[in-house]
């Protein structure tokens, strides 16, 4: 038998309690599929999730649409013929509405202003809403299309729903993301937008409360906007205020001077790096000159120098490899361990590794000529290590 819902969230959004007659239950899976006389429960499509609620107390887990019909799935059947109560979570219907209603305004001036089409939309966790335009349009549009979107708001302009016959709807300039067919529901943002929508929206402009346009990004030839409405925009702003406070005391500046504080530091920051640069680069022309003007020796050579890279670390154990008959290492600390660089000439080093790792309490490995790795003891430890290591004959490479 085929079913139809009175689908009452079509002409009234601001419905969140309501009664039906059940007509059919069905077992489904591990719940029961419920179509009810009618409901306010929105199903869900064109980029927005189903509502959540509640039948006879009973959560709502999904909803579907089959054919005329809302199916509600439950974990608990209900008699044919009983009335039940339906209630819709008000608060996240609510946002949800601020959020759509607030793209078709958007999305209607984007297109009244400069012919851009809305080509995606999608509302997300926290009432997140990402919009994809058919143009780029500079910052300076968008901020424009964001002012007079949030003086639409101001101006608290009726929205209407409405379901044209087929001859009306020939001569209407509407926009659709698809060419539709069957019973086609409008949306109307007086002197803002008319657009094809299955969604539940505000009554007027003034709940949405106020639009604001988070980031934008080139996607596909066009724009992804990032934006939010009403009070996830209050919840967006309330963050930033509280970060632009606390910058506000640690800068030791009034909030709006943050900026410009933050930019000074930057640039006394950026100048300490330089100088900081500058003195590391003096202090490894002068540990290699030290290097290339020491004496030649048979003797292992161990170098310990704070703040070395692993670069510097390469660059110094080539250079001590030119004075030593036997091997080289270069130690520093790094995240608390101590790093080291372990090079031959004459060693196979991978086939040393395992016995200085273990020594050492260490992990690395690398090439014959040089290894790399780091190891849990201390700066005393280590050097003495490498300074009495003696190879074994089946070292050598």
């Amino acid at each position: 038998m085929n079913f139809t819902t009175q689908k009452r969230y079509e002409t009234d959004g601001s419905l969140t309690e309501f009664s039906a007659t059940v007509l059919s239950c069905e077992r489904a899976g591990d719940g029961y599929d419920t179509i009810l006389s009618e409901t306010a429960f929105f199903p869900g499509g064109g980029g927005q999730e189903a509502d959540e609620g509640t039948l006879d107390g009973v959560p709502v887990t999904a909803l579907a649409e089959r054919g005329e019909a809302i199916l509600h799935r439950t974990d608990r059947p209900f008699p044919v013929g009983s009335t039940v109560h339906g209630q819709i979570d008000a608060l996240l219907r609510l946002r949800r509405m601020q959020a759509h209603s607030g793209e078709h305004v958007l999305s209607g001036l984007l297109h009244s202003l400069y012919g851009s089409e809305n080509v995606g939309f999608h509302l997300g966790a926290g009432e997140t809403v990402t919009i994809d335009t058919s143009k780029r349009l500079t910052d300076g549009e968008l901020d424009r299309a964001e002012y007079e979107a949030n003086l639409a708001i101001a101006q608290n302009r009726p929205v209407r729903v409405s379901f044209p016959d087929k001859e009306t709807l020939k001569t209407l300039a509407y926009r659709s993301k698809k060419e539709l067919t069957g019973r086609v529901r409008i949306v109307t943002v007086e002197g803002v937008d008319v657009c094809a929508c299955c969604a539940p929206h505000v009554a007027r402009t003034g709940e949405i409360g106020q639009i604001r346009i988070l980031s934008r990004m080139s996607w596909k030839g066009g724009l992804r906007l990032t934006v939010v409405c009403g009070l996830a925009a209050y919840e967006d702003a309330k963050r930033k205020t509280e970060s632009v406070k606390s910058l506000s005391a640690l800068l030791s500046a009034k909030p709006e001077e943050v900026a410009d504080a933050a930019k000074k530091m930057k640039e006394r920051l950026d100048e300490e790096l330089r100088k900081s640069s500058l003195r590391a680069a003096a202090k490894r022309e002068e540990t290699l000159r030290a290097l290339r003007e020491r004496e030649p020796t048979e003797e292992p050579i161990v170098l310990w120098e704070d703040g070395l890279s692993r670069k510097d670390m390469t660059e110094y154990a080539n250079e001590l490899l030119k004075k030593t008959g036997a091997f080289a290492a270069v130690l520093t600390v790094e995240n608390g361990r101590i790093a080291y660089t372990a090079a031959s000439g004459t060693l196979d080093m991978r086939k040393l590794a395992p016995r200085i790792n273990e020594a050492l309490s260490g992990s690395g490995g690398g090439s014959p000529s040089m290894i790399f790795g780091s190891a849990d003891t201390t700066k005393e430890k280590a050097e003495a290590f490498f300074r009495s290591f003696a190879p074994q004959e089946n070292d050598k490479r």
